[in-house]
């Protein structure tokens, strides 16, 4: 199972502008207890974290990753 997302801006909450941009790839093997992931950013300098919300669509929820 593969999962991948283009974060952005209008994700954030609250919404932010900035020129930076991401690619994130998310993949589980077969029995879905094992994960890998990748995190490519671009127009971003010095990033030292990140980390993943779990919530619906318009609310950060909490951080799970």
């Amino acid at each position: 199972m593969r999962f991948v997302s283009r974060p952005s801006d209008a994700q954030t909450v609250p919404s932010t502008t900035s020129d930076g941009s991401a690619i994130f790839t998310l993949q589980f093997n077969g029995d879905l207890s094992k994960a890998r992931y990748n995190l490519t950013v671009f127009n971003v300098a010095d990033v030292v974290q990140a980390h993943l919300h779990c919530g619906p669509a318009g609310q950060a929820g909490p951080i799970v990753v």
